[in-house]
């Protein structure tokens, strides 16, 4: 006869789990979540190094639209090799007090007081343009950094040249640090 509990052959019927099942259970419940939360954990690093390329993408891209609403100036002064290192420098010197306010975007005029835009000169729009260039990496970017070089066009038969632009910054994933680091390079034909 069966009675309540016991097998056909008089065993004790299992009636739940044995300890080592639910031990094996939680150890793979465990490994799977560890396995998901580094997942999560390196699609944001990830996510963040895309994000730190567009903007910087984005931040070039206004450099090179800069540059050429005043072409006639960088056509005219970039000859010299000296003269786009003086406006970076004049422009990472800079504080915003030096620069005269060239543009509608601007909260207040030179005095604080909010007149409107002065005019320009074409020197003072480049200085003006690299100026918030460099302060809008700099907020942007962690440890970004912009710079400016002039190079011989060769597919330009009048011996033109292009202006290279290049942001550079530090990139938010470690775990692939060893790689050199992150930048985004442009040049503009003039």
């Amino acid at each position: 006869m069966n009675s309540k509990g016991m097998g056909s052959c008089g065993k004790p019927k299992q009636l739940g789990f044995s300890l080592i099942e639910i031990l094996v259970a939680v150890l793979l419940l465990g490994t799977g979540l560890l396995g998901y939360s580094m997942l999560q954990s390196n699609g944001i690093r990830d996510n963040q190094d895309a994000y730190l390329r567009s903007q910087a993408s984005l931040l070039a891209y206004e450099m090179a639209d800069r540059i050429r609403a005043n072409a006639n100036y960088w056509k005219s002064q970039i000859d010299p090799d000296d003269s786009l290192t003086a406006i970076s420098n004049s422009a990472e010197e800079a504080t915003e007090a030096d620069h005269y306010f060239c543009s509608h975007d601007d909260p207040a005029g030179g005095d604080g007081v909010g007149e409107l835009p002065g005019t320009c000169t074409p020197d003072e729009m480049a200085k003006y343009d690299a100026y918030h260039w460099l302060q809008d990496i700099e907020k942007s970017l962690p440890n970004g950094n912009g710079t400016l070089s002039r190079e011989i066009d060769t597919h330009d038969s009048n011996n033109g040249f292009v202006i290279q632009i290049l942001v550079s910054w530090d990139r938010s994933n470690s775990n692939i640090s060893n790689i050199a680091s992150p930048s985004v390079s442009l040049k503009v034909r003039l």
